[in-house]
């Protein structure tokens, strides 16, 4: 069971999310603590263990060190934890509209730039992007994603499948919210 002592809980300020999988808080110390709770299924992978998500995370972080956009990783906790530095800023999901295409152009630049080293993320949705203070985007949470290395990499059909579901889906949240940064009144224009 996880405890304060093995999971690097120490002095946590405030839970920036906590769900059935994981809790997430910002320490006095200004780092995003993340512990993973339980098993969890990804697309491609049943029933992975909270050790193995992390060292999935803690290694696509590590890979994409350096890329504009990237949360930063700052050091493994424990077998279930790890810390990267605070991002401020709001999810997508919560932020609403007001986001030009700028916006969404750095969102598939940053996707591009992780497939150039390896690093696929899977299954992303409005919670995965933050909307910093700036209106820039930043990508959280790595812990379902696929690496060129992984068995299942080994199909091209595959690998492009991903990216190209990546893309689809920036280009719904693209229509989503610049049709509502354009039209603020949330109805359709007529055609």
């Amino acid at each position: 069971m996880p405890t304060k002592a093995n999971t690097g809980q120490s002095d946590m300020l405030r839970v920036l999310n906590s769900d059935d999988g994981s809790l997430v808080t910002i320490g006095l110390d200004g780092l995003v603590l993340k512990v993973v709770l339980k098993y969890n299924s990804s697309g491609l992978m049943p029933n992975i263990s909270p050790e193995i998500l992390v060292d999935r995370e803690t290694r696509a972080l590590m890979m994409l060190s350096g890329i504009a956009g990237i949360q930063e990783f700052v050091g493994r906790v424990s077998p279930i934890s790890f810390k990267s530095v605070y991002i401020p800023g709001t999810t997508l999901k919560t932020h609403g509209p007001g986001l030009s295409d700028d916006y969404f152009d750095e969102i598939r630049c940053i996707i591009e730039s992780c497939e150039s080293i390896g690093v696929y993320r899977l299954g992303l949705n409005r919670y995965n992007f933050m909307v910093t203070p700036e209106l820039r985007p930043r990508l959280l949470d790595f812990g379902n994603v696929l690496f060129e290395d992984d068995v299942a990499a080994r199909s091209p059909l595959l690998l492009n499948h991903v990216t190209s579901s990546s893309l689809n889906r920036i280009e719904m949240l693209r229509n989503e919210y610049v049709r509502q940064l354009k039209n603020p009144s949330g109805t359709l224009p007529a055609h």
